[in-house]
């Protein structure tokens, strides 16, 4: 139990500092210094353009789209429950309130994409649904494959390789959030924004468990039940 305590407290300290961290990087969103800079670093973060990397950036925003990583998250969480991994499922359905939270932020804050400013380069267009999805703070993209590849690091990873497994897909991320930007899609802040949220969902996802939700599995005698994957042991 007191390690539970322990696991409880230590994703509590990483969830307040990430909302923290993304409450800071929305305010200075709007400060017009920052804004200056938050331009001239994503013009120079784009790069001149090239077509693999086109193709590359085009694949990614189709692959990591809402509508796809929703769908495969629900046919993926369902399938996962039925088998017995509820612990797995239960911390996958984060994303959907990762999105809801990104979605519910974007109608709100209404933050300009940067068209006309960064160069458009796609050669898939993904229809983007309501005209508030089109604002472009925090990065839905970003924020979407940060959570499922932190899913897979803490819930699928053995903890005897989850140090390197976390620096691997930490670069993947960030090879993403780039490809954001080069693709014209969002700026420098939109992509640190969708960075945080996702963190923040997976700490949450992660403090719920070993808090009340975990105490609930078990008064309803659903966590002797559950199967163990190789990295059971995530916290």
């Amino acid at each position: 139990m007191n390690g539970d305590k322990s696991t409880s407290r230590r994703w509590l300290v990483v969830a307040a500092a990430t909302a923290a961290a993304f409450i800071v990087a929305t305010v200075l969103d709007f400060v017009p210094v920052v804004d200056a800079w938050n331009r001239a670093s994503s013009v120079w973060l784009q790069g001149p353009a090239a077509y693999w990397l086109t193709l590359v950036s085009s694949g990614v925003a189709l692959v990591f789209s809402g509508q796809v990583i929703l769908a495969a998250a629900l046919l993926l969480g369902v399938g996962l429950w039925l088998a017995g991994y509820k612990e797995q499922a239960l911390a996958l359905a984060g994303v959907f309130a990762t999105v809801l939270i990104e979605v519910i932020l974007k109608d709100w804050l209404r933050r300009p994409p940067p068209r006309g400013v960064l160069q458009s380069r796609t050669l898939i267009h993904v229809a983007v649904g309501p005209h508030f999805l089109q604002f472009s703070f925090p990065s839905g993209h970003v924020a979407r494959e940060a959570f499922v590849l932190g899913w897979v690091a803490l819930w699928l990873i053995p903890p005897r390789s989850r140090g390197w497994a976390l620096w691997l897909l930490g670069l993947v991320v960030a090879a993403i959030a780039w490809d954001r930007i080069y693709a014209g899609d969002h700026w420098l802040m939109d992509v640190i924004a969708g960075f945080l949220l996702a963190v923040f969902f997976l700490a949450a996802t992660q403090l719920l468990y070993w808090g009340w939700l975990r105490d609930l599995l078990t008064n309803w005698h659903l966590l002797p039940a559950l199967k163990t994957t190789p990295g059971a042991d995530h916290g």
